[in-house]
């Protein structure tokens, strides 16, 4: 299995896990972003019916010279737990997740994509 963060939007769309939770009613989709709204970039996430685990893909369509970083406001999380990002280790709430937003950093380049699993951690 290649790591999240070496996904591409394809990659994640043949992903079981996302087509289990998204097809069999098992999670919720979250529109973050939207191409159409902003001309910059498309977010969103699935979560497991019990937020359990949450996957958050960003794809920057179109890339800003000079541009900052991002912060996106998250959904699907539950606000009374930790979440671990399976990539880094680093842990968040998901309060701070939805309410404070979460910092993409730069990209580079036009059509390139990041996935991010966070994962509930245990009290």
């Amino acid at each position: 299995m290649k790591e999240y963060s070496s996904y591409t939007t394809a990659d994640f769309l043949n992903d079981d896990l996302f087509l289990f939770w998204y097809y069999s009613g098992e999670g919720d989709y979250y529109r973050i972003a939207s191409y159409a709204q902003n001309h910059l970039y498309d977010c969103w996430a699935v979560s497991a019916k019990d937020k359990s685990e949450v996957l958050v893909t960003y794809v920057q369509v179109l890339a800003e010279p000079n541009s900052r970083s991002k912060k996106l406001y998250l959904r699907g999380f539950d606000e009374s737990t930790f979440y671990k990002l399976e990539e880094t280790d680093e842990i968040y709430s998901g309060e701070n997740l939805q309410k404070c937003g979460f910092l993409m950093k730069r990209m580079k380049g036009d059509f390139v994509s990041r996935l991010f699993h966070f994962i509930k951690i245990a009290k």
